[in-house]
């Protein structure tokens, strides 16, 4: 148990490094992420159709503020009536970071969104993406609560599918729609992983042990 912590732990001091690293690229060096950035865009956009743009719009509603807010409310009060306390705490802690996190160094850097083929119209700024740091950290924080609470194998996997999805589609539909770069993705991902990390060290580190 001790060594899958400390394997935790450094995954998630790697994810803030490359982060770091990332954040570094987009304020002193932005044009060595034009090819990736180019790249990945067009790949992901190349299989655009009216259905599923229509399906990412939905998707990408998840990380809105009123629907991001409504789903926490939910499970925080799920999790408080069932009295699971350490659960709501991490859930809570990991949620509101991210967001607060996120806010914090989207107006530090300020870096300009995707200006032409907008699906949806938006503002503010686009590094990192708020919709990936805000779905790693429900999503992942589902992924670990799922682990404490469910015995049922089969309903364990079946959850942590829709979990993964939602890790996973929620970022994608963002650049879809043109209103995220893809390293924005990568970055809103990998400081939602740190912050998770840390929370899942610091708040369950104690009960692993006993």
């Amino acid at each position: 148990m001790k060594h899958r912590n400390n394997s935790q732990a450094w995954f998630g001091t790697l994810a803030l490094l490359l982060f770091i690293g990332l954040a570094f690229l987009v304020v002193y060096i932005p044009s060595s992420l034009n090819g990736i950035d180019h790249s990945l865009k067009v790949f992901i956009q190349s299989f655009r159709t009216a259905n599923l743009t229509k399906f990412f719009k939905l998707i990408t509603e998840i990380g809105n503020p009123i629907p991001f807010i409504v789903i926490n409310i939910v499970i925080i009060a799920w999790l408080t009536l069932r009295k699971h306390w350490q659960d709501a705490l991490f859930f809570i802690l990991t949620t509101i970071t991210a967001t607060g996190v996120n806010h914090l160094i989207k107006d530090i850097i300020k870096r300009p969104r995707p200006k032409i083929g907008r699906l949806i119209p938006i503002g503010g700024y686009s590094f990192p993406s708020g919709h990936s740091i805000a779905s790693m950290a429900l999503f992942g924080a589902l992924i670990i609560i799922t682990a404490h609470l469910v015995r049922n194998n089969l309903l364990k996997w079946v959850a942590d599918i829709f979990w993964i999805l939602g890790i996973i589609l929620v970022p994608i539909s963002r650049v879809y729609l043109n209103v995220h770069h893809p390293s924005d993705i990568i970055g809103g991902m990998l400081l939602g992983f740190a912050i998770l990390t840390i929370y899942n060290q610091i708040i369950f580190s104690k009960s692993r042990r006993r």
